[in-house]
């Protein structure tokens, strides 16, 4: 087939965003992430559903956008997991803290291995965060769903998509989702609004579901029958 020029300019045009993309990221995709660690997916209220997740899914793959919301930039609708350690995880440990009041927890985790073919990018820090944004930028409404509820209705920073809405340049997390697996954030310095240790994964292709366990009322996991 005989390519116009104007699709041959087209491609080479997304070629060269693409190269430039992964120089602007070399350095921070995990070399092994099979060696992260085993991953906990906990289920925000009762038990754990494969059927609905299957059906939340493409393929094994979940669309995500970019939606700010205050002073986050996360992949909407995400898939979310932190990783093992001992009984609990990162969003575990956020779950027994009084202090956070965003986070709970169902009946059941899922505990899965990442496969060594997945492609990871790391976010260790505001510096990496600001990397991604410039090899996949976005001008999109920043909300403020996150401050609603403190503010008790009044959302001072954003707010729905109307005139008075927040222009920001953000993470076309989209487009990032064609070229990498997940998202790795190493602390919860990693940047803003990343609370904790955590992995936000579109492509459920490369975890190995390992075994699913119960979660106690101290958000605890209960690992091989005990407490």
């Amino acid at each position: 087939m005989k390519l116009s020029r104007q699709n041959l300019n087209i491609i080479i045009e997304q070629e060269l965003k693409k190269l430039l993309s992964e120089s602007l990221l070399s350095g921070i995709v995990h070399p092994n992430p099979s060696q992260i660690g085993l991953q906990v997916f906990a289920t925000k209220r009762g038990p754990f559903n494969q059927d609905r997740l299957d059906r939340y899914t493409r393929k094994g793959r979940i669309y995500v956008y970019s939606s700010p919301q205050g002073t986050s930039d996360k992949p909407a609708e995400a898939f979310w997991t932190s990783t093992l350690k001992n009984n609990t995880s990162g969003w575990l440990d956020l779950c027994r803290d009084p202090d956070f009041w965003e986070a709970g927890a169902g009946e059941q985790a899922v505990i899965y291995e990442i496969l060594p073919e997945a492609k990871v990018l790391l976010l260790r820090s505001p510096e990496d965060y600001n990397a991604i944004r410039q090899a996949y930028p976005i001008e999109t409404f920043q909300g403020g769903a996150d401050m609603y509820v403190m503010f008790g209705g009044y959302n001072p920073i954003g707010g729905s998509q109307n005139r008075d809405s927040k222009i920001i340049q953000g993470i076309d997390w989209g487009k990032l989702s064609k070229d990498y697996d997940a998202i790795y954030c190493t602390n919860k310095d990693c940047a803003l609004g990343w609370d904790t240790e955590s992995i936000a994964w579109w492509n459920l292709n490369v975890l190995k579901q390992i075994k699913i366990v119960d979660i106690n009322d101290q958000c605890e996991l209960v690992m091989d029958g005990g407490n």
